[in-house]
């Protein structure tokens, strides 16, 4: 694990060769060059293997952190360690106590507060705020001075087996300190221990050799490493078993209030030792005192999300459902990780989806979304146009919960007037129309065909007929949508079209189609029809064939009361093979662009 662990075999087989044939002390192999050779050669092998043998797995994991945000926080660490430091800055001095830190923090803890640190990630900072200037300052000096001999001796030990035990403990010790920077290695009891021991051997090795010195001119460092081993020993376990004794008393809320008090003053900074007491005083009673107690656990942990619950409930208990809302919108403001429960939390106590819209939300277009979310179910479908309403007006949504909501309207309310009106909304100022001179979506080509119940469904057939987005050709904008028959087979083709909603009344459709070289009579033309029952409403434009420049197809469409949805399909029927002299079977090319659908009364 450690440099020092293993270099016993390694400086044991050196001193044999010592013995054997003088080579380590030769001038030839101790000189500095060749000490620069050998270092540069290891890495540049290194680099190499890194390079030419890294598997395609490693090579793809690395680039992604790279190009991660996870890299830029530290894996999370970052906002933690800059929490860590507006603790250490209100306890500069003294420091908050050694092993309190996973309590103190909780007052100071702003980011990732779906989680509870027990540990900063990093011991150079949370020693720093537990054992605060002072303790600090002592505990970094000694561990200089224990390091520093170690590196003194490396240079000035005359004896290998002395110089090699040095270099393995100052490894081992550059190598705890740096893994300390990103975690919390000295709170592990046997990495603690190692380092204890490490230190005593780092201690005392000689500098001089053996024979030459008459008094050891380390024991004030000997005896303080020795210290410092003790320390580590005895309190390793104590704070263990301190904190699982913590554990157990947090877990028993249901404790008399005079054993729980008892618990508070050992851990005064344990917002949830405050919080035990409050439950425990609403049970009894004590409205009043349970009130202003779970206050005093808020201000030890304002931004704990299992804490800000617990106040909720208690404060709902007594009466204080205005506090108990203040305390789920705050948590909704801080994570998405409780979404659900708080949801789950308003729908237990009987709050109408209008109460949480007007309390029970941050201001924030993020807890918008996730209520919309939690509401798509089909028994809340009156509850969810108020909340997509609030979302729209307070900022514009994410394009995947707009098509969602849209399509939950249609498919499972059957609110169509409802979703195509959410989805103008989403629009805003890039609706073009919609719903108001215009009720086709995107019939301009100009955007990516999306899962949206109303948009284009763009698909050809088998290897006869290709339906794609051309971005070379437009009547208007950059794109058109291009039909390309294959010349094999006389085919009946409808695979492309959109569903819109429209109300009833009297529309005017009108689309432009570019040809070049239709072989047959029967081209390219649209049908707007009621899918639910097309006798109610059936419409067949007429057709565009040959090779033409964009030319204009116009149809009038009256949509009766009963229609629900109407279909617009791009269409080529099938010729009558007596018309031809191909027997039918169509090659060439169409492009359309400009699909409308306008009212006209």
């Amino acid at each position: 694990m450690w440099p020092c662990l293993s270099q016993q075999p390694w400086h044991s087989s050196l001193r044999s060769s010592h013995r054997r044939r003088r080579w380590v002390s030769s001038p030839e192999c101790s000189g500095g060059a060749t000490k620069w050779m050998v270092l540069s050669a290891l890495i540049i092998s290194s680099a190499l293997a890194l390079v030419f043998l890294a598997s395609a797995q490693l090579t793809s994991d690395f680039e992604s952190l790279i190009n991660s945000s996870r890299l830029a926080s530290g894996e999370g660490r970052v906002p933690i360690w800059g929490d860590t430091l507006r603790l250490l800055k209100a306890y500069a001095l003294f420091g908050s106590g050694l092993g309190t830190y996973g309590t103190a923090f909780l007052k100071y803890q702003t980011a990732v507060v779906e989680l509870d640190f027990t540990h900063a990630h990093n011991d150079y900072l949370e020693f720093a705020s537990e054992l605060g200037a002072i303790g600090f300052s002592l505990f970094a000096a000694l561990m200089i001075a224990i390091a520093g001999r170690a590196i003194r001796c490396v240079k000035r030990a005359q004896e290998w087996d002395v110089r090699l035990a040095a270099l393995g403990c100052a490894g081992a010790i550059a190598a705890i300190g740096l893994h300390s920077l990103v975690d919390f290695n000295l709170y592990m009891p046997a990495n603690a221990l190692s380092l204890a021991w490490i230190a005593g051997i780092a201690a005392g090795v000689p500098v001089a050799p053996l024979a030459r010195r008459s008094l050891p001119s380390g024991d004030v460092v000997k005896v303080a490493a020795i210290g410092l081993a003790l320390l580590l020993v005895i309190g390793t376990p104590v704070q263990i078993i301190a904190e699982r004794t913590a554990q157990e008393d947090s877990e028993q809320s249901t404790r008399p209030i005079g054993q729980l008090l008892d618990a508070v003053r050992k851990d005064a900074a344990s917002p949830h030792r405050w919080a035990d007491v409050a439950e425990a005083m609403q049970r009894a009673g004590r409205r009043d005192e349970a009130k202003t107690t779970m206050a005093t656990a808020l201000r030890a942990g304002p931004n704990i999300p299992p804490l800000l619950l617990r106040a909720a409930t208690l404060y709902d208990a007594v009466g204080e459902q205005p506090l108990a809302v203040r305390q789920t919108a705050h948590l909704l403001s801080l994570t998405g990780a409780y979404d659900a429960a708080v949801f789950d939390w308003y729908v237990q106590r009987g709050m109408s989806s209008a109460d949480v819209l007007a309390r029970g939300l941050p201001d924030s277009a993020r807890a918008t979304e996730a209520f919309i979310r939690y509401l798509m179910r089909p028994e809340s479908c009156a509850d969810v146009v108020p909340a997509w309403n609030v979302l729209v007006a307070r900022a514009r949504p994410d394009q995947q919960l707009a098509i969602d909501y849209v399509n939950f309207m249609s498919e499972q309310c059957r609110r169509n007037d409802a979703a195509a009106r959410g989805w103008a909304q989403y629009l805003g100022s890039a609706a073009n129309g919609y719903q108001q001179s215009d009720w086709v979506v995107n019939g301009d080509f100009e955007s990516d065909a999306s899962p949206l119940v109303f948009d284009w469904r763009i698909r050809g057939l088998n290897r006869d007929v290709e339906a794609a987005l051309d971005d070379g050709l437009a009547r208007t904008g950059s794109r058109s949508l291009r039909i390309r028959f294959a010349g094999r087979k006389n085919v009946d083709y409808s695979a492309t079209g959109q569903t819109a909603y429209l109300p009833p009344g009297a529309y005017r459709f009108e689309a432009f189609v570019r040809t070049r070289a239709i072989t047959t009579s029967e081209g390219i033309r649209f049908r707007i029809f009621d899918p639910d029952a097309p006798r109610r409403l059936d419409v067949l434009t007429d057709q565009v064939g040959g090779t033409s420049g964009w030319t204009r197809i116009e149809a009038m469409v009256r949509v009766p009361h009963e229609t629900a949805l109407v279909r617009i399909n791009v269409v080529r029927l099938p010729a009558h093979v007596a018309d031809d002299d191909i027997a039918g079977d169509i090659s060439g090319t169409a492009w359309i662009d400009s699909v409308s659908l306008s009212s006209i009364e």
